[in-house]
């Protein structure tokens, strides 16, 4: 139900996003400073436990010449917002601590290169938690709050996005480890809920990734041998969450998107059939499959250390 209540709130969010423009819409053809002024919003994140969604606003900034997001809080009882980041710089990727009191996000408001920071939900300044020398693409919290796993490039451009590998910086001290460096992108990592291992997005040390499926990985979160859990997964997966006993990944079979569900563990197990108004199969016997929409759960970890 309250994950019913943020997605209703988020709606209302999008719905009245520019209810001015909507209005003078139906009155005459938008010009192209009215296409311009439009804001966009997305990347919502519900909260652990499930009163307020996190989501991004993309305006156009005419002064910087520029579209600058920054990051809103939805309460999912009222629908009341309140804009959590300012200033000249983006700040995106908003990311929920455990215990629900911070919100982490990506900004080069520090410099050029995307850093993690770091904001109570009260309000105040951000912190900043990561101090890499090369810029960061994507992050995610251990369940403890304790440490954050990262990828990194050398720099934001995007041909260097092949250069991408996996970090773990620990909070407390600032002890950033490099658990995964093979040729090839890795990234968007997530934490096993016992935060001992780190799911990824790989290209297994292929260089030429532009035009191969990417593959979901597994490494120990203290670094060692990382192994693919999708080599006979023949598309392209995006990995979205570890929950549970299970790794979810989104990937399109023809023209239709499906959410799908992998063992970590990669016992072998005969493939399960099942329908979407048509038999779907696989030959891989890593794979259980569902065509089932499921509902997003929130569930409680232990409360982090505090970002320093």
């Amino acid at each position: 139900m309250r994950a019913l209540k943020a997605v209703a709130a988020l709606l209302v969010c999008l719905l009245s996003v520019s209810p001015a423009l909507a209005a003078e819409s139906a009155r005459r053809v938008p010009t192209v400073d009215d296409l311009l002024n439009i804001r966009s919003a997305g990347g919502a994140q519900v909260s652990p436990d499930g009163s307020r969604v996190a989501y991004t606003v993309t305006a156009a900034d005419f002064k910087q010449d520029a579209f600058v997001t920054q990051i809103w809080l939805a309460n999912a009882l009222t629908g009341e917002t309140t804009q959590l980041t300012r200033g000249e710089k983006s700040s995106t990727s908003p990311r929920w601590s455990p215990d629900g009191q911070w919100l982490a996000f990506l900004s080069s408001r520090a410099g050029d290169k995307n850093q993690v920071f770091a904001i109570r939900i009260a309000g105040g300044e951000a912190a900043q938690l990561s101090k890499s020398e090369t810029a960061l693409s994507s992050f995610s919290w251990s369940p403890d709050g304790a440490r954050l796993a990262f990828a990194a490039t050398k720099n934001p451009d995007l041909i260097q996005g092949v250069t991408s590998d996996i970090y773990v910086l620990t909070l407390e001290g600032d002890a950033v480890r490099k658990i995964v460096s093979q040729p090839g992108p890795d990234t968007g990592p997530r934490w096993s809920p016992d935060g001992k291992q780190i799911a990824f997005e790989s290209a297994m040390g292929e260089m030429r990734s532009f035009a191969r499926n990417s593959r979901i990985a597994l490494v120990s979160a203290e670094g060692g041998l990382v192994r693919s859990l999708t080599d006979a997964f023949d598309e392209d997966p995006g990995l979205i969450d570890w929950i549970g006993g299970s790794i979810y990944f989104a990937a399109a079979q023809k023209t239709a998107g499906h959410l799908f569900r992998l063992d970590p563990t990669g016992a072998c197990r005969s493939p399960t059939p099942t329908s979407c108004g048509r038999r779907s199969r696989t030959a891989a016997c890593r794979f259980r499959w569902s065509c089932t929409r499921a509902s997003a759960t929130a569930s409680r970890s232990p409360s982090p250390s505090a970002p320093s």
